[in-house]
């Protein structure tokens, strides 16, 4: 049988391979560019960066969707729904 925890890792090993060939697109691109006028070093700092606030942007939009879902009471996919008794 397939879990659903099973399922969410493929899906987290897929993200992690568009993340890797978004770092590579962009390290060819940037080389193509900049690699006559930056340093190695320059170089691989100024892919970071962009990698960073690409992957910062993601995570922002995902929070913003959580929010979303907790303003409505959507349970969150594979949740297990706990009891909540007031005193």
């Amino acid at each position: 049988p397939i879990l659903p925890g099973s399922r969410a890792g493929d899906r987290g090993a897929r993200e992690g391979d568009r993340e890797r060939e978004l770092g590579v697109a962009l390290t060819a691109d940037i080389l193509e560019k900049y690699d006559k006028n930056l340093s190695r070093v320059r170089l691989r700092l100024l892919v970071t960066m962009i990698v960073h606030h690409m992957l910062l942007d993601r995570q922002n939009a995902l929070v913003d969707e959580l929010h979303g879902l907790a303003e409505v009471r959507t349970p969150l996919p594979h949740s297990h729904h706990t009891l909540t008794f007031v005193l």
